[in-house]
């Protein structure tokens, strides 16, 4: 056996074993990307509703009451803090992005005279 990680294993299960590490080694993972959350200071009222909702804790509000993004690698792209928003201040660009491409994906599968999803 030419892997060590198999060892003790026998000769099928090591083998099976050793492809599997061998595969996880060698492509390291990708960090998803953060989404990007847009707070548009001057709709928002400081109420809190959008910190209150984030099922992450990655917003938090700063001295004057205001939400800011304080922990992005926790974000999921939920886009509760948008939806919850009651002013529109704040925007979830990733989200939009999926949507966009989903929509195009769409368009050019779909037959001609077929209108995309939300037109």
């Amino acid at each position: 056996m030419a892997c060590s990680f198999g060892k003790g294993l026998d000769k099928d299960t090591g083998s099976f074993y050793c492809v599997i590490v061998t595969l996880l080694m060698a492509e390291p993972r990708r960090k998803k990307a953060a989404p990007k959350v847009d707070i548009y200071k001057a709709w928002c009222k400081a109420c809190g509703i959008c910190v209150a909702f984030c099922p992450t804790g990655s917003l938090a509000r700063d001295e004057a009451g205001y939400p800011y993004v304080k922990y992005p690698d926790k974000c999921t792209n939920c886009g509760w803090c948008e939806i919850r928003c009651p002013d529109f201040a704040i925007t979830v660009q990733q989200k939009r992005d999926e949507a966009r491409k989903m929509r195009e994906s769409f368009e050019e599968e779909a037959p001609e005279g077929t209108a995309a999803p939300g037109e």
